[in-house]
């Protein structure tokens, strides 16, 4: 049914790789995401250190993934993964690299390029130091939204946030 060598291990280990670069890809790029409310007024293009803050979460298991692949167990080299799943996922990882990311405001809402829509009204306060934005907000159990931010770009997104949060 497979071919030799094969076992289910590497398979469930390349579906799960697979799984969390398809998490990497959705936190810029929703399908089917709803079209921005509002008019948009402003872009901010983020660099590779935002990029990486941003798919972080994403990053992490995966290169821990990677490096667990290559510790040899009982004298040989064992695969948790199908053979070039490895360089597809450093591949695909470049790619998230150097895929133009930004975020875009609207009167109503910002996005993570096509990502996830947050509307304004959702925040009670914002905190902004050192290329970080934390927006805080509404309710008895607040979630706390970061973004990630050039530090040159820092009193543009002020102004903004004066404007639409709080």
């Amino acid at each position: 049914m497979f071919e030799q060598g094969t076992t289910l291990s590497q398979i469930i280990g390349t579906s799960l790789a697979s799984f969390l670069l398809a998490l990497l890809y959705l936190r810029i790029y929703l399908p089917f995401a709803p079209k921005r409310p509002g008019t948009p007024f402003g872009k901010i293009r983020l660099g590779l250190r935002e990029k990486i803050l941003i798919f972080r979460p994403t990053l992490i298991p995966l290169m821990l993934f990677l490096l667990v692949n290559q510790i040899p167990v009982e004298g040989i080299q064992f695969s948790f993964m199908l053979p070039g799943t490895e360089l597809m996922i450093m591949l695909a990882i470049v790619i998230a690299a150097v895929v133009p990311v930004s975020y875009i405001f609207t009167t109503e809402a910002f996005t993570l390029s096509n990502g996830q829509v947050h509307r304004w009204e959702s925040f009670r306060r914002y905190e902004l130091a050192n290329g970080v934005v934390v927006l805080e907000g509404k309710g008895e159990r607040p979630i706390k939204q970061k973004l990630y931010i050039p530090a040159q770009k820092e009193e543009a997104l002020r102004t903004v946030l004066k404007r639409f949060v709080g």
